[in-house]
């Protein structure tokens, strides 16, 4: 019996601006073209066509190139480029086909459909100079670096708003910018939507709403509302699970307004143009225009802050900031981390916002200041600012670590050397110039938190959900375990050389019981003294403990050893031995790969933090 083929979703491909004037516009092109042509208007042309009739042959012909510039809002000029096969007949001779490649300079607006207006020029067969205009990728988004949209910015500030009121630090700056574009903001809340934060409506259309205009996830089950949403509307939407800062969603929505209408024009065009566009899988068919939609976010976002805090407004504010804690001797993170919370708390905003601002404005520094991560701050850090691009990071959270360590086989191999550490969000050489032991885990040193580049591996952050890839730093060493890292037994090493050390852990790993209950009831005697303490240490119970110590033929889960590891402290060679004991030997542990990591690289960390970090690990039986 043949299988039942699976369904396919089909869509449209998107249309590039090229695609679509060569579909819509080629005609108008070619007329315009060939007329120039006749008048020998064409720069560098080596045919005489005056006088003569031009005949162009279709298939050879095609628009090779459009090349389009952003001028304004909705206006933009497009350099294009046309292989045109064509001949000449005089007094209805034959004519003989030739190609020659024609460039010129096209001017078009979209708003309310697209605009090819007339008065093409600059025909010429040289290639056309770059111009002084932001250039736009073929979808029509604006290619723009930052310092690019820093000006953008503010031009488009005193576009709507003056020279002089651009300039000033306003309380209500978003509501008069939406306003000075013709925008309206309407509160609603969308039905079952707790995520999206605010839509702009270029054209009028509809949004299904909360009937009773409730907000919450009670709401799921209260009846919806179809309305219709006026055209250039900004919908903040009211059911949203965390509530964000409204003025810079809509500062966000207002950059869409301003700089990306030309792209939602060309993509609105392309939903009305299905008969002449290529079908694809659904989920192909929108990948060539990904790229572009993670810029718009981006620039959006950038947008969304630089607006609210221009920088001949916050800049001074920084420098006044900075004159209080030059001097200090904190690392650059803790001293910017100062200066962002002063200012934040001045302008009554979050302090996310002015750390992501003076990042963009080249305050590079600012990402080893206020890192939350599993719940709280960790400490503040600095690097030197040549070792770190843009989307790399320093910091990561325990499930980002053990998630990667699980799914990455060559991350997980250089973690398995038991050469790193997880330490207070970041993964650190083991090294006791670099970490310190603490009741809550491993920290970094003082030294370490003002070089963490010199001893940290550092990740690559990408726009792909759940997707990231780790690359190392420069590392000062990569020499055997350190000190701390090494005291597997309980007594005073105090003194020791390394292969003292060595020798002293191998013997005590010798001595160690090899039955279950024995084992343990030695590391608990030797590194927490009593049942209870493991008890407090680890979450289980003294009951369960007690049987544990007693008793060969208990079962453990793996969430049993994976508690007593961290309760006891067991370092990697270790635990890998009571592991073996208790069933969970090193063939069995390719299928707990998270719990792994966790027991090589958080055994040091407290229990409660690591089981609030991996709650669903923690839950399973």
């Amino acid at each position: 019996m043949a299988k039942e083929k699976k369904s396919v979703e089909m869509a449209p491909v998107l249309q590039s601006f090229k695609e679509y004037i060569a579909n819509h516009y080629m005609d108008e092109l070619l007329q315009e073209m060939t007329a120039a042509m006749s008048l020998n208007l064409v720069e560098g042309l080596d045919v005489d066509c005056k006088d003569s009739e031009i005949i162009v042959e279709p298939n050879g012909t095609e628009l090779v190139r459009a090349e389009p510039w952003r001028v304004d809002r909705t206006n933009l000029i497009a350099d294009c480029k046309v292989r045109l096969k064509f001949g000449l007949s005089k007094e209805g001779s034959l004519p003989r086909f030739i190609i020659r490649y024609i460039n010129f300079t096209a001017e078009v607006t979209l708003e309310d459909g697209i605009t090819l207006h007339k008065g093409i020029k600059d025909f010429t067969t040289y290639v056309l100079p770059e111009r002084k205009l932001p250039k736009l990728t073929k979808y029509l988004v604006p290619v723009l670096t930052y310092e690019e949209m820093e000006v953008l910015v503010l031009e488009m500030l005193q576009k709507y708003l003056g020279d002089e009121d651009a300039l000033k630090d306003r309380e209500n700056g978003a509501d008069q910018l939406a306003k000075a574009m013709g925008l309206k903001i309407q509160h609603v809340s969308l039905y079952r939507n707790h995520y999206t934060s605010a839509v702009l409506y270029l054209k009028e259309g509809h949004a299904r709403v909360v009937a009773s205009g409730a907000s919450g996830s009670g709401t799921d089950d209260e009846e919806a509302a179809d309305i219709l949403i006026p055209a250039k509307t900004i919908v903040i939407n009211d059911n949203r699970e965390h509530m964000g800062d409204v003025d810079r969603e809509i500062y966000h929505e207002c950059g869409h307004y301003e700089w990306h209408s030309m792209f939602f024009e060309l993509q609105e065009l392309h939903a009305a143009d299905l008969r002449l566009l290529e079908y694809q899988e659904a989920d192909k068919a929108s990948k060539p225009a990904e790229k572009d939609i993670r810029w718009i976010e981006r620039q959006a976002s950038f947008v969304g802050i630089a607006a609210m805090f221009p920088r001949p407004v916050i800049a001074p504010l920084i420098r006044k900031q900075w004159k209080d804690v030059a001097n200090t001797d904190d690392n650059l993170g803790h001293k910017l981390a100062l200066i962002i919370s002063r200012i934040a708390k001045d302008k009554q905003k979050a302090r996310s916002i002015i750390k992501t601002r003076m990042i963009c404005m080249g305050s590079v520094g600012a990402k080893g200041a206020l890192n939350y991560v599993d719940g709280h701050y960790i400490a503040d850090f600095a690097f030197d600012e040549d070792n770190i691009s843009s989307g790399e990071t320093f910091v990561i959270s325990r499930s980002q670590f053990t998630d990667m360590y699980e799914k990455d086989a060559d991350f997980r191999k250089l973690i398995s050397t038991h050469a790193f550490v997880y330490a207070d969000g970041h993964v650190c050489v083991n090294q006791s110039h670099f970490v310190r032991k603490t009741d809550k885990g491993y920290m970094l040193t003082t030294w370490a938190l003002g070089h963490v580049d010199e001893c940290c591996l550092k990740f690559t952050k990408t726009y792909h959900i759940s997707a990231q890839h780790y690359r190392v730093g420069e590392l000062h060493s990569d020499q055997d375990y350190n000190e701390s890292y090494l005291m597997i037994h309980s007594f005073e090493i105090t003194g020791m050389t390394l292969e003292e050390l060595m020798d002293k852990n191998l013997e005590y790993l010798d001595e160690l019981p090899r039955r279950p209950s024995k084992a343990l009831s030695k590391l608990v005697k030797d590194r927490v003294k009593t049942q209870r303490g493991l008890a407090a240490a680890s979450g289980i119970s003294e009951a369960k403990i007690s049987r544990m110590c007693n008793d060969d033929s208990y079962v453990y889960s793996i969430q049993d050893v994976t508690r007593i590891v961290i309760g006891l402290q067991l370092p990697p060679p270790l635990s890998a031995l009571f592991l073996d004991m208790t069933g969970f030997t090193r063939a069995v542990m390719v299928k707990y790969l998270k719990y792994q990591c966790i027991m090589d690289c958080l055994f040091m960390e407290d229990i409660e933090n690591v089981v609030e970090s991996h709650k669903k690990l923690f839950d399973e039986q």
